[in-house]
């Protein structure tokens, strides 16, 4: 056998490091999983207070649960109110929202009451031998004075005193100088009443009257007892005075009251209020312009009697009626028994005439219209003032009607607006001199339709001023009529227009150039005419009324930047009306003037107006002006002894050169208590409430008790009043 050679041994080969096995790697957390458990923690973190919070909530449940159901049975053993009980409760529950209101509203007004009491006094406490004031003048919450003094001293001892009195949130000296001394010194006595007499170049007596008017005022609103049978005699003073009296009447009974000896410009209405139920007349009879109510009372008991009695006319402290108040036994009218026995009649009865209604038939047709039926006539009349009337009827689809009025009593001037289902006709006059009017029309197809008829009156108003209005179905001719427009009408000829060339100026006032004088008329009724002009600064201005037709007495409002001067009368017996006024120093301002008039309408009733610059003649002493931005106070003054009614400023510059000794007395003469503004609606609030102040401020003032030769320096002082 062959000898086999030893193995010859594998010489080591070098590891290649490609072939060495990989070395296990360490695994990561990924970022997936990062991610979840962050998201199972932040769930986590939630859910766990909302868990806690969830199991509070219930736990409070359970308690509010338990303590309720002690409650309802609380409120189960409580008995339910009795029915008066839950009465009271129901109406305390209605009052106690109006209560609320009337709380709320307490603290409103309280909050901007201002306590004039106190303001006026605090103004009219000072030394009047040292000073005096001149004007007061109200612009909200700023009062204005101006005086004039003695001394500087004297002034600023004044404006200490109003800083004192702790009622003016600033008291600033506005302005004070030396002025020249006047020549004129008035004779001191004390008022009231006072007659002075001084001798300027004309001389004339100037009377400053007490406080006119009847012996029962102020009865505007508290009534005044009346004694049955036993007349009173009143006074229609100041304007737009009022009186009330009041008296018990007895259940079953009649009585009577009645106004009578009426002064000529008195026109009385009565208004008598029976427990509730008011009675009233204006004319007695026509051509009686006196007012007279016969009534009963009806109810089962006693009830007081309010009798309120308004003028329809002129007012003044000479304009006297007499009222009084009777209990009267009212006709008796037999009543027969039945007729089959004679033997036994029936005991006469009493009967009661009430006041006639003259009032047509078919009143109160204002605004519930009555009924008119196709062809009829109706007649109707315009009474009271202001009244209107209104019927209705169905008219036929595509049918053709008319409605007319005719036969009108002298002084109607009548004006129709039919309406057909919202399309309205109009017609004043049926053609030029013809007042009554006329309206045709054609129902339009498909359907009828409801016609309302409403006539008015551009003439007088009076039980006598009657006319007949007529409905009825027409044959159309050959030519129907013209189709309706925006505003239709019953003729192709318009209607004249009989107003003055300047209107409409009711409300747009006209211009007017000074110097010229304007042609006025009074129409339709109720016209109101304005014109305006520039006034310069420091000028002086008349404007005035002339030429006045019978039947017109103008009333004139002059506007000039913000300040407003009325005139009436230009005097006793002159209807027409005069204001003279001076434009402040410090700018122009645009003037308005108003001209109203107190008595009849018509396209006759015509004035002129006019408007000039002039000098005036210089007065040493001004006047004593006081205004508030509500309007002008007025107070009556006689002249050489005749009764002139005129707002302070007015009265100042009313003719300048036969007024100077008004101008320059007027000044030191006390304001009469018994004042009256020239709006209606504020007059009795401002005359109860300034009556005691005005004559604290300027009342009972010794006449020259700053003698006009040693009043040497002028001021003024404005206020502030505190909120």
């Amino acid at each position: 056998m062959a000898a086999r050679n030893p193995p010859t041994p594998r010489q080591p080969q070098p590891a290649q490091p490609s072939a060495l096995p990989e070395r296990p790697q360490r695994r990561g957390i990924s970022r997936i999983t990062i991610t979840l458990w962050v998201i199972v923690i932040g769930l986590a973190a939630f859910f766990v207070p909302l868990y806690l919070i969830a199991s509070g909530i219930r736990n409070d449940a359970i308690r509010v649960n338990g303590e309720l159901q002690l409650i309802q049975r609380s409120l189960t053993a409580v008995p339910t109110p009795a029915p008066d009980v839950q009465k009271l409760m129901t109406a305390v529950a209605q009052v106690d929202g109006p209560a609320k209101e009337v709380r709320d509203a307490q603290a409103t007004i309280t909050a901007g009451h201002t306590d004039w009491r106190s303001v006026m006094s605090a103004i009219g406490n000072y030394d009047s031998n040292q000073l005096t004031l001149i004007a007061l003048n109200q612009n909200g919450d700023q009062i204005t004075l101006n005086g004039r003094a003695a001394s500087d001293s004297a002034v600023t001892t004044y404006v200490r005193t109003l800083e004192s009195s702790n009622l003016f949130s600033r008291v600033a000296l506005q302005s004070i100088k030396v002025i020249g001394t006047p020549t004129t010194a008035v004779a001191g006595t004390v008022l009231p009443p006072l007659v002075a007499t001084l001798t300027p170049a004309t001389p004339i007596a100037v009377t400053v009257l007490p406080a006119t008017g009847d012996v029962y005022e102020i009865d505007d609103f508290s009534p005044k007892d009346i004694f049955l049978g036993q007349p009173q005699r009143h006074s229609f003073f100041p304007i737009y005075d009022v009186d009330k009296v009041k008296f018990l009447a007895k259940a079953g009974r009649s009585y009577r009251v009645r106004t009578f000896d009426l002064a000529p410009g008195v026109d009385t209405f009565l208004s008598v209020n029976v427990g509730g139920l008011v009675y009233a007349n204006d004319d007695d009879q026509p051509g009686d312009l006196a007012s007279e109510v016969d009534f009963q009372v009806s109810s089962g008991s006693d009830v007081q009697v309010i009798a309120t009695v308004t003028n329809r006319d002129q007012y003044g402290p000479d304009e006297w009626y007499s009222i009084v108040a009777e209990e009267i036994v009212p006709t008796v009218t037999p009543t027969p028994g039945p007729t089959a026995t004679p033997t036994n009649t029936s005991t006469p009865s009493n009967t009661f005439t009430p006041t006639p209604d003259r009032r047509d038939k078919y009143e109160p047709d204002d605004t519930n219209p009555q009924p008119i039926a196709i062809g009829e006539t109706q007649g109707h009349s315009f009474y009271p003032n202001g009244d209107v009337d209104k019927v209705k009827f169905l008219a036929k689809a595509g049918r053709f009607y008319e409605v007319s009025t005719s036969d009108l009593t002298l002084g109607v001037d009548t004006v129709l607006n039919v309406n057909v289902g919202g399309i309205v006709y109009t017609s004043d006059d049926r053609q030029p001199g013809d007042l009554s009017s006329d309206v045709k029309f054609q129902v339009p197809p498909g359907s009828d339709l409801q016609v309302i008829v409403t006539v008015t009156n551009k003439g007088q108003y009076g039980p006598d001023k009657t006319y007949n209005l007529t409905a009825q179905e027409i044959v159309p001719t050959s030519v129907p009529p013209t189709p309706p427009t925006a505003t239709p009408t019953a003729t192709p000829t318009a209607t004249p227009d009989l107003r003055d060339k300047y209107e409409p100026d009711d409300v747009d006032p006209k211009p007017i150039a000074i110097g010229e004088t304007q042609g006025h008329t009074f129409y339709p009724e109720g016209d109101v005419d304005k014109v305006k002009f520039l006034a310069k600064a420091g000028r002086f201005y008349r404007v005035s009324t002339s030429n006045l037709a019978l039947g017109v007495d103008t009333f004139l409002e002059v506007n000039a930047g913000g300040t407003v001067y009325t005139n009436d009368d230009r005097q006793p017996g002159d209807l027409s009306s005069e204001v003279n006024f001076q434009v402040p120093l410090n700018s122009d301002v645009p003037v308005t003037v108003t001209v109203t008039n107190r008595e009849q309408f018509g396209t006759d009733k015509g004035y002129n107006l006019t408007v000039v610059e002039f000098i005036p003649t210089p007065t040493s002493t001004p006047t004593r002006v006081i205004t508030t931005t509500s309007g002008v106070m007025l107070y009556p003054v006689a002249l050489n002894g005749l009764w002139q009614e005129g707002n302070a400023a007015a009265l100042a510059s009313n003719h300048f050169a036969s007024m100077v000794p008004v101008a320059s007395l007027i000044g030191s003469v006390r304001l009469l208590p018994d004042l009256a503004l020239s709006y209606p609606a504020q007059r009795m609030a401002r005359r109860l409430a300034f009556r005691p102040m005005l004559t604290t401020i300027l009342g009972e003032q010794p006449v020259g008790s700053v003698n006009a030769q040693t009043q040497t320096v002028e001021f003024v002082i404005v206020l502030e009043l505190k909120r």
